[in-house]
């Protein structure tokens, strides 16, 4: 063994040495760059990289060796057959701090980063990242030994043939505290730690985002183990945090651990980390796990050294929180970063000018000093961009969305959403969502991801994530696919699509959006057009809602409203209500061959003022009606079609909340204007054609005072405004005066206004006697084959 250095019953200082490429080829032996048999050594500032060794130590190999090891860096070292990719140790008392493993893989043995065989290691202030094993322990194994590891930090290492992501133990009572178990991934069991016949006492510790694969135990897995846990967090490691097998008999007390745990002192309230999704992870001052644990003898200190306690007791996990001048940050986190923990004023600070405060800054986990950290809120793609050479800004874009996608998820956060914009062209690629991302095209004609392979096992275009957005682009299947495909699929999870042209080119088995779960309920559809396969939406427990959209040329149904997954009656998505109109309703079908609306649940699927196309009532109520299922109430509806530049307008009394009766003669007008409207019998709506721009709205009615208010129309939303008709006081018919002239407002937003302004009003438009005044603004559709558009209306 020993690539570079062989040492026997000897003892010396290496230091501020490189060892790069050393190898081991012998297979009973190892330590691909140092070999320690008897030896008394000390290592210091030293670093290894793609050392390889046989059988163990990719880098070193130490038995019978007290070595002591510091500021030393261990990369991309392997083993070829055995364990400790990093580092093997055996029967060897040794010493480990400040030290970096990263990378190290053994790929058929154990411990990538680190293996402990009958040694009492003892390993401080070190970091064991994306290290990867074979079997078991990604980033250490300990094997009949007696180890103790402070204040490091274990994150995206991978068993992967075996338990313990982060760290496995055999028969090993590891002392462990101050250390941070993150993203850590096992194939079996125990995705951030697993214990095999082991009593390992853990000591504020924080578990956080680990899996055990296939397994059980995300944070931790005990086998025939009997761990003691004090003043831990276990936090959004999925399935369970913590599962016990064989007669293990763990003791967990004064704990964090999502889903509830037995034991003193124990809870189960979401930590308030700085931001788990950049895993920062001391606490918020609003965490409750400050002072909720107890004094223990060990550690005296946190990770960060920090004394313990700050408060009036111990914290949970392996941040200690301290915040002196009460600004929301904490002290040690403000000297790290040049601000004054004495000074409460420089929350509000912002030094690196990017728009963030400083106490911003601490609860999104950047850096208050750096202009890029956060990234930019948005990332620019292109077909002719590069994604070796971009930089993800628009005059230098990345070409993929994937790989976009990738560098969004380093960087997005609930508070600090981001989005990728696409430039026009097409995207031949699957498009997987990472949360808290929008994808923005430059509209539904220029910007076109198409996709579909044969080899995927699932054939789906793209799949949404929580707290996401999609929105100006066309999501296509190519020209003959047969296989069952979905364009959308947004499954317990929160996304809106708006202004999307959903075309599934004559697939026959084609689903444009696969809606579910009670997590998408907040999810909205909007001013979509969803054309050319099997079906349109398909939804189950879900109150997604769907509105302003066009279904055309639908081979089966428009509208899926599957049974519900539970055995009672799950959620129904909302299609309109008529107490709502402001936000729901006013879809159109055309030419869809089955069910407008199939309601396979027990609920009621709202479905009212919609466009059902050519049909008569009973013609509708038999494309809505599905004998095993539940109601469609359908009205009312829209008995005239919703034609281009569509304006519909309804008035409500202030006093009774219900329809002015038409006998007050109620009218409404816009200026300016010119417009000819038609009263639909059916619905009671009227309708004149609108260009875009802005409009004065005004309702009147015998009998009460005028309501007006100024809307700007657009191309790109429904526009409505609210118009309450008030009583005149002692008097009859029509309320004239003069009122103030509003402001313009936007398409959702605004408060009506008495009496019109100065000029009078042109038009001719007629009146349903209702509650509210909404104007909708519909501009035509121009669809071609070669150049799809989406309707804006």
């Amino acid at each position: 063994g020993g690539g570079a250095i062989y040492n026997h019953a000897s003892s010396g200082t290496i230091s501020n040495c490189t060892f790069t490429g050393n190898e081991a080829w012998y297979a009973s032996t190892g330590g691909g760059a140092i070999y320690n048999f008897e030896s008394t050594v000390t290592v210091a500032g030293c670093t290894f990289t793609e050392s390889w060794a046989e059988q163990w130590g990719g880098a070193m190999y130490n038995e019978k060796s007290p070595i002591t090891a510091t500021d030393c860096t261990f990369t991309s070292n392997m083993t070829a057959s055995g364990a400790g990719g990093g580092m093997f140790n055996e029967d060897a008392d040794v010493t480990i701090a400040d030290c970096a493993f990263v990378a190290n893989h053994a790929p058929l043995g154990r411990s990538g980063g680190m293996h402990n065989e009958e040694s009492n290691a003892t390993i401080t202030n070190c970091t064991f990242t994306n290290n990867r094993a074979g079997t078991d322990g990604g980033g250490m194994c300990n094997e009949r030994s007696s180890p103790s590891i402070t204040n490091s930090l274990f994150m995206g290492n991978e068993a992967r043939g075996g338990y313990g992501g982060g760290m496995g133990n055999e028969d090993s009572p590891t002392a462990i505290a101050n250390c941070l178990f993150i993203g850590n991934q096992a194939t079996t069991d125990g995705g951030g730690m697993a214990s095999d016949g082991s009593a390992p006492v853990v000591t504020n510790c924080t578990f956080a985002e680990n899996d055990p694969g296939s397994g059980t135990g995300a944070g931790m897995f005990n086998h025939a183990s009997s761990p003691t846990v004090t003043n831990c967090i276990f936090w959004n490691d999925s399935p369970q945090e913590i599962n016990n097998a064989v007669s293990s008999n763990p003791v967990v007390t004064y704990s964090d651990v999502r889903g509830g745990y037995s034991g003193v002192g124990n809870i189960d309230a979401d930590p308030s980390f700085q931001n788990i999704a950049r895993h920062k992870l001391r606490l918020r001052s609003t965490s409750p796990c400050i002072d909720k644990g107890t004094a223990v003898a060990w550690p005296s200190t946190d990770v960060a050294d920090v004394p313990r306690p700050q408060g009036t007791a111990y914290d949970m996990g392996a941040y200690e929180f301290r915040d002196d001048d009460d600004d929301g940050m904490d002290d040690t986190w403000e000297t790290e970063n040049g601000l004054d923990p004495a000074d409460s004023s420089d929350a509000a600070q912002n030094p690196d000018h990017d728009a963030l405060s400083n106490v911003e800054e601490y609860e999104l986990g950047t850096d208050p000093n750096d202009y890029a950290d956060p990234a930019p809120a948005d990332f620019h793609v292109s077909p002719s961009g590069n994604d070796e050479t971009g930089d993800g800004t628009q005059d230098n874009p990345w070409q993929t969305i994937g790989f976009a996608m990738s560098m969004a998820a380093l960087h997005a956060t609930p508070l600090q959403p981001l989005t990728i914009r696409l430039a026009p062209g097409t995207y031949p690629e699957k498009v997987v969502f990472a949360p808290d991302v929008a994808v923005v095209g430059a509209s539904p004609a220029e910007t076109i991801i198409k996709y579909f392979n044969t080899g995927d096992e699932t054939h789906r275009v793209m799949t949404a994530a929580a707290r996401t957005r999609l929105s100006d682009c066309s999501v296509q299947l190519p020209a003959g696919v047969s296989e069952t495909a979905e364009l959308l699929r947004i499954e317990d999870v929160s996304m809106h699509v708006t202004h999307v042209l959903l075309n599934g080119n004559d697939a026959p088995h084609a689903i444009a959006v696969f809606v579910s779960g009670d997590g998408s309920s907040d999810s909205i559809i909007k001013n979509c057009t969803i054309k050319r396969l099997e079906y349109g939406i398909w939804a189950t427990d879900t109150a997604a809602n769907i509105t302003r959209n066009a279904f055309q040329d639908i081979f089966e149904d428009a509208v899926f409203v599957r049974r519900p997954e539970k055995k009672a009656a799950g959620a129904s998505p909302l299609l309109g209500d008529a107490g709502t109109v402001e936000s729901s309703g006013f879809n159109r079908f055309q030419n869809v061959d089955g069910f407008l609306v199939k309601n396979m649940n027990p609920a009621v699927t709202a479905a009212e003022y919609n466009d059902w196309g050519v049909y008569e009532q009973e013609q509708i109520a038999a494309k809505v009606s599905y004998p095993e299922g539940g109601e469609v109430d359908f009205d009312p509806w829209l008995g005239k079609g919703l034609l281009p530049g569509t304006v519909v307008v309804q008035v409500l009394d202030s006093v009774t909340s219900g329809p002015v009766d038409p006998g007050d003669s109620p009218e409404v007008s816009l200026a300016p204007a010119g417009l000819a409207a038609a009263r639909d019998p059916q619905s009671g709506l009227f309708f004149a054609t609108l260009t875009t721009g802005t409009y004065t709205v005004y309702a009147s009615a015998d009998g009460y005072v005028g309501a007006y208010e100024t809307a700007i129309v657009s191309d790109a939303e429904v526009c409505v405004v609210v118009l309450t008709l008030s009583r005149e006081s002692g008097a009859e018919g029509e309320g004239e005066g003069e009122g103030p002239t509003p402001p313009p407002h936007g398409c959702n937003a605004g408060t009506a206004n008495a009496n019109p302004p100065d000029g009078g009003f042109r038009g001719n438009i007629l009146v349903l006697a209702c509650a509210t005044a909404v104007l909708l603004a519909s501009i035509r559709e121009k669809h071609t084959e070669t150049q799809p558009t989406v309707s804006r209306w």
